[in-house]
């Protein structure tokens, strides 16, 4: 398998969000701790579980930061140890993989030969994760066709009741009756519009499995969304 596909599309998302085009969901979120986390913390743990993540080493200074406010001082040395631990579980080609199915922010964290090896993975998850995308989009826009279609004949059944109802007037019942032509009319073409969006859907569906067959056959951990 070569990387170097993987190492481009590594620059292109390392670089900050707005000036790489679509960005994929960025895990950012500050380390908050509250006073009994810094009191109670096993900084080697976290810092394992940062590393793990891919997260910069700016996260220690956020932690550290939240834990000043609590009088209490972070052990950079047990981070650190374990945050080395964590990143090289981060820094495989499964990590890289399972970072890009995620849509993961790349921190630029991977170096030397892991960096390849990461690289060559996040492309391969990356691909993975489009393919979602592409999915969830059909599957939002079948559901937003059936809500249109569904409002609509709620609609005719409510004008029909207006019509058969004996004080409505003659000049009423002329306008609800047009209406639900109209809306007739309407669900017709959104039917149509469904027929084709679910064939999209389904086609759109087995080709992220066919990419999920082909991440697992070739030894990747996938998490299957189809």
């Amino acid at each position: 398998m070569t990387h170097s596909t993987g190492i481009s599309l590594l620059k292109r998302w390392w670089l900050p969000i707005g000036l790489a085009g679509v960005v994929p969901i960025a895990f950012l979120g500050c380390a908050t701790m509250s006073a009994l986390d810094c009191v109670t913390a096993d900084w080697k743990t976290l810092g394992e579980q940062d590393g793990a993540e891919g997260q910069p080493l700016s996260k220690m200074e956020e932690r550290r930061k939240a834990c000043i406010k609590h009088a209490v001082r972070l052990d950079d040395a047990a981070y650190k140890v374990g945050r080395e631990a964590g990143l090289a579980v981060y820094c495989t080609e499964q990590g890289g993989f399972t970072a890009g199915q995620n849509g993961s922010y790349y921190h630029g964290v991977c170096t030397g030969v892991a960096y390849s090896l990461f690289g060559g993975g996040y492309a391969r998850g990356q691909t993975l994760w489009h393919a979602v995308q592409e999915f969830r989009g059909a599957e939002y826009r079948v559901s937003e066709i059936e809500k249109r279609v569904d409002r609509l004949e709620r609609a005719n059944i409510e004008l029909s009741q207006l019509i058969s109802d004996a004080d409505t007037p003659d000049e009423d019942r002329d306008r609800h009756q047009d209406q639900i032509k109209e809306n007739t009319e309407k669900i017709r073409r959104l039917l149509r519009d469904l027929e084709t969006e679910i064939r999209s859907k389904e086609s759109l569906r087995s080709d992220l499995r066919r990419l999920e067959d082909k991440a697992e056959s070739d030894g990747f951990v996938v998490i299957r969304r189809s």
